[in-house]
């Protein structure tokens, strides 16, 4: 199995490092083969890491030794380059936002099909281990009733010229909290933005929805935020326990053992709190990243579909759009009903 990396930016140099440590590591065994439209970039990784590299993705595309092309450029490339890659016959991996419009997200899961090839993209998160053990723990009931979710995203960068935090941070908790609920989509939701640095690219956001049996969840995404560091924090509230992961840290988990409950007292209900000391629980570090990227080589060698497959990824687009509809408009969404109207 060999492999084509296309933007060797902050995270496609990510990747390239993970494949060599996979190497080293007897995971993985094909060649790396890079390549960056700022050619001198690549050409750097490349001699860092002793791959090789190319001046043009038609090289790439060309090279039928490649089985499958890494995408992770701008998200206005995203659809062309995929689109290109999987013509070529290569299946094909692009970093989230999958595109910026879910109808050409559609087309690349039908192209993939058409060629027979695997598509998945960056949601990086299902491979994140504090994640996937707070899912099971909601699975086996130990929070009891979910009652509602938060989900934070602060931090101070220099925000980007093709998205707004909407596609590029809440694109991720959409995926995250529909995947810890089974479900793919949510009930309703109702969004809001500010928007003060560049025309249309929203540098804050705050997001609702609701889900069936009462469930809810509140997110919030600004790049413009200097007081936390960088701050990446789910919170879920249930019946009987609330758990924190802050997705800095992958391997920890923290549970509150503490809840509302109503009591009879003096021939009445009253509410009373039950509370002890929070519990830190450690697992085995595994980086989601390499976690990430072996999925990936499951996928091409055995031909499986991914956990963050194409449709993941639409899913995914899709409520983005949906909270930019809600958010331009001012109204609460009904997701069902948009999604009928979508189809037309």
């Amino acid at each position: 199995m060999n492999i084509g990396i296309v933007g060797i930016g902050y995270w496609g140099s990510n990747i390239v490092r993970v494949f060599d440590e996979l190497k080293r590591e007897n995971y993985f065994d094909g060649d790396v083969i890079l390549f960056d439209i700022k050619i001198q970039r690549a050409k750097e990784a490349a001699e860092q890491y002793g791959i090789k590299y190319v001046k043009s993705y038609e090289i790439l595309l060309n090279n039928s030794q490649i089985d499958v092309i890494l995408i992770i450029t701008p998200s206005t490339t995203h659809f062309s380059l995929a689109k290109q890659a999987l013509e070529f016959g290569k299946h094909v991996f692009v970093e989230k936002p999958f595109t910026l419009d879910s109808k050409k997200a559609n087309e690349l899961i039908i192209l993939s099909k058409k060629y027979k090839k695997r598509l998945m993209v960056g949601h990086l998160f299902r491979y994140h281990q504090a994640l996937l053990e707070l899912k099971r723990r909601l699975n086996i009931g130990e929070l009891g009733k979910i009652l509602f979710m938060v989900g934070t995203k602060y931090g101070l960068g220099v925000p980007k010229e093709d998205a707004g935090v909407i596609f590029t941070l809440a694109v991720s908790d959409f995926d995250i909290i529909c995947f810890l609920l089974d479900t793919e989509y949510p009930e309703t939701i109702l969004a809001h933005r500010g928007i003060f640095l560049q025309e249309d690219i929203e540098e804050i956001t705050s997001i609702s929805m609701t889900f069936l049996e009462n469930i809810q969840a509140y997110l919030s995404q600004s790049w413009l935020i200097p007081i936390y560091g960088r701050r990446r924090e789910l919170i879920v509230v249930g019946s009987k326990k609330t758990a924190v992961i802050e997705f800095l840290k992958p391997n920890e988990i923290v549970i509150y053992n503490a809840h509302i409950t109503k009591v009879e007292k003096d021939e009445r209900m009253v509410f009373k709190m039950e509370q002890e000391h929070p519990q830190k629980i450690f697992f085995e570090y595994k980086e989601p990243l390499k976690e990430e990227m072996r999925s990936l080589i499951t996928m091409v060698e055995n031909n499986e579909e991914p956990s963050a497959s194409g449709t993941i990824g639409l899913r995914a687009i899709k409520m983005c759009e949906i909270a930019m509809d809600s958010a331009k408009s001012g109204r609460k969404i009904n997701v069902k009903k948009w999604l009928e109207k979508y189809r037309e």
